[in-house]
């Protein structure tokens, strides 16, 4: 036992000792040898406890440690005041809103006053401010416009009144129908004096109400009117190329001269127009009903007529030469007359 536990120690001692001299010096040297190789031993000790001590690898971890946690301090510093930011622009837009309301109520009012006033002046002004409010920044009102500019258009005003107002609710509902496309508000200008107005590309279906209103020279060029009620309307010389009139009703309205080029009319009631001289051509017209209508002058070159009807309706030469020039005329519905006189056209 006694070997065992000195024996690496004298081991060392015979690796590191050198020969046997009798000489001071090589005694010195050897002492210091020997000095020497035991605190190189000592180190690698301390070294090897070190290297095999939990703190070691701690402290090898720190410098990556200290690493990650800036990178956990700038994460949530700059998440914070993202956060920030984010309420921060949300209570300023509340606020413009909020303003927005403020000043649009106070204007609003004041126009709608002036608008009712006797004097000319101050209903031009009115007119004029209604104008403003077709500011995209005003664009959750701009239904408001319509309803109010609708509703003044339907009563007796001056000309110069009238046309400014006109102008606001073609503007308003074009930039409504691109915006925001209305759906649910209804759009009633029955019996409104509506000349000249340009709702070119407006987007109205199944909410414009216009029984009896006068659209003499308007724009309605690609409107979409699917299903729109436009009974006894006065069209005489409107636009309506390429609009969407599809299941509208157009009973009894004037058509005179009016355009209708290109224009997607299925299933459309035109039943009793006075449709003298208007233009169909390339329309779709299937389904499309023209019972009891003047149709003298009219032309359907193009036009699509499977399934149309043209009982009791009045067809010149003009118009029965265009028809024959029609696609699918022949699954059109005539009285007995007229077919007679379809084939006399053809046959000539």
């Amino acid at each position: 036992m006694l070997v065992s536990r000195i024996g690496p120690q004298l081991r060392l001692d015979k690796l590191v000792r050198p020969k046997v001299s009798h000489s001071p010096i090589s005694s010195i040297i050897e002492k210091l040898q020997v000095q020497r190789l035991t605190e190189e031993v000592r180190q690698l000790q301390i070294a090897n406890q070190s290297a095999s001590s939990p703190w070691h690898y701690l402290a090898t971890l720190t410098p990556a440690m200290v690493g990650i946690a800036a990178i956990l301090t700038f994460g949530l510093g700059w998440a914070k005041q993202r956060a920030d930011s984010s309420r921060q622009r949300c209570l300023d837009r509340q606020q413009r809103e909020s303003e927005n309301v403020r000043d649009f109520d106070s204007k609003f009012a004041a126009a709608i006053s002036n608008l009712g006033s006797d004097s000319l002046s101050l209903q031009a002004s009115a007119a004029s401010v209604l104008a403003l409010f077709l500011n995209v920044r005003y664009r959750d009102f701009w239904h408001h416009i319509i309803k109010v500019t609708s509703a003044n258009l339907r009563l007796s005003r001056d000309p110069v009144i009238r046309d400014l107002l006109i102008d606001v609710l073609g503007r308003a509902v074009r930039r409504s129908s691109i915006s925001t496309p209305l759906k649910e508000d209804a759009v009633d200008v029955s019996g409104a004096h509506l000349q000249g107005i340009n709702m070119t590309g407006a987007s109205l279906p199944d909410i414009l109400t216009a029984n009896g209103t006068d659209f003499t020279l308007s724009r309605l060029d690609s409107c979409n009117l699917w299903k729109s009620d436009m009974r006894e309307a006065n069209l005489a010389r409107a636009s309506l190329r390429h609009a969407n009139i599809g299941q509208s009703r157009f009973d009894r309205a004037e058509l005179v001269h009016a355009v209708l080029d290109g224009a997607r009319a299925s299933s459309a009631s035109l039943r009793e127009v006075d449709g003298r001289y208007a233009m169909f051509k390339g329309a779709s017209l299937q389904s499309v009903h023209f019972e009891g209508s003047d149709l003298r002058g009219a032309r359907f070159d193009g036009a699509n007529l499977a399934d149309c009807y043209f009982y009791g309706a009045k067809l010149d030469r003009g118009a029965l030469e265009s028809i024959r020039r029609a696609e699918n005329w022949r699954k059109a519905h005539f009285d007995p007359a007229t077919i007679r006189e379809l084939l006399e056209v053809g046959s000539g």
